[in-house]
């Protein structure tokens, strides 16, 4: 049987500006009111009832809500996954890992209770919209149900696992019902990935780090100590020159787009309107990505005679730019080069001393 089971409440953050159940930037979670779905069928309104009854143990909430054989088989899966998840966890030095429990029904009538279809672990990470916001894009080998029913959504729900010291696994529910919300929280959260990027390499960062200590603690000698903290410590260093990099390389490719755009609306229009009214609507496109030395240049333009000016001054700035670019990526190439030589060897070090190949999914 399952023991030290909790229940507990989703979590509710900012997120790039725009407040979603979810975690933010920096993924850090606080609880708050929970996503709680209007009971829309009596099966609905009892779970709630039942959840909330339920107090901190995760057998009576199972064992209430559904038919003792799918109490039972979700027991089953969840000691199953419980030893596997905890090693995880050890490893990734994440907060917890979340699970789908999906049920199916009937697609036609309610003549039989829900049952279960799987277990699923989707990932690991500071929270469940945490996970569920990185996995939007990942591919699952899921088990579609059978002919002629459907998932149950009302029945189907979340768990969030934690580690606790001891190594043991506590279960926490999420509100039966709220999985479909989730989803469709973590899809639009999701249209803001540009923006987590930046936190995705940061995350892969802290985790690679974490692992490097783990493996450090349990290498055989002191040389191989020494090597696996002279690794981390080349990540550590190399980490902020890598993103710094990857945003100027960013920069630069946008600087070209933009002059690429300009000069195309220049050939377009260059023949309709006035010299002065192109130059205006040229560095208006150029927005704040061209320096001012180029703008001006192009503010000079009075008359036709200056069109080339104006066009020589757009082709001369784009190649400056795609030299610039050019220039950091070969930067972003060695640099890539070394973290990516340095992460595998802690992979590899961490793998020989057991670490599951979960902890090397990163987001």
């Amino acid at each position: 049987m399952l023991a030290n089971y909790m229940i507990t409440i989703n979590c509710r953050l900012m997120l790039c500006g725009i407040i979603i159940f979810g975690c933010q930037a920096s993924y850090s979670c606080e609880l708050n009111k929970p996503i709680v779905p209007p009971p829309d069928t009596p099966e609905m309104a009892n779970r709630l009832k039942t959840y909330e009854n339920s107090g901190t143990i995760l057998e009576k909430f199972l064992r209430a809500s559904f038919s003792l054989g799918v109490d039972r088989n979700i027991q089953t899966e969840l000691n199953g996954k419980s030893k596997g998840l905890s090693k995880t966890l050890l490893w990734t030095g994440d907060q917890g890992a979340l699970l789908d429990v999906v049920l199916i029904e009937p697609a036609l009538s309610d003549s039989q209770p829900p049952s279960l279809l799987y277990v699923e672990v989707v990932g690991t990470g500071s929270c469940p919209m945490d996970v569920l916001v990185q996995d939007v894009d990942k591919e699952h080998l899921k088990i579609a149900p059978p002919d002629k029913f459907k998932i149950s959504d009302s029945a189907s729900f979340y768990l969030w696992a934690q580690r606790k010291k001891d190594g043991s696994i506590i279960y926490k529910v999420e509100f039966p019902g709220s999985r479909r919300p989730l989803q469709q929280a973590a899809l639009a959260a999701a249209s803001t990935k540009e923006a987590l990027l930046l936190t995705q390499q940061i995350r892969e960062t802290d985790r690679i780090l974490h692992v490097a200590e783990m493996a450090k603690s349990g290498a055989a000698t002191a040389e191989l100590r020494t090597a696996i903290a002279q690794a981390a410590a080349t990540i550590r260093n190399t980490e902020t020159r890598r993103l710094e990099v990857d945003s100027n390389y960013q920069a630069a490719l946008d600087r070209d787009k933009t002059a690429t755009g300009a000069l195309q609306w220049l050939d377009t229009l260059g023949k309709i309107v006035s010299t002065a009214q192109l130059a205006n609507q040229v560095n208006g496109l150029l927005g704040s990505s061209a320096p001012s030395d180029v703008k001006k240049n192009i503010d000079a333009a009075g008359s036709a005679g200056d069109f080339p000016k104006v066009k020589s001054t757009l082709v001369d700035w784009q190649i400056a730019t795609q030299a610039e670019s050019k220039k950091i990526d070969a930067e972003r190439s060695v640099i890539t080069k070394t973290y990516m030589e340095k992460k595998t060897f802690i992979q590899s070090e961490a793998t020989k001393q057991g670490a599951p190949e979960e902890v090397f999914r990163f987001p």
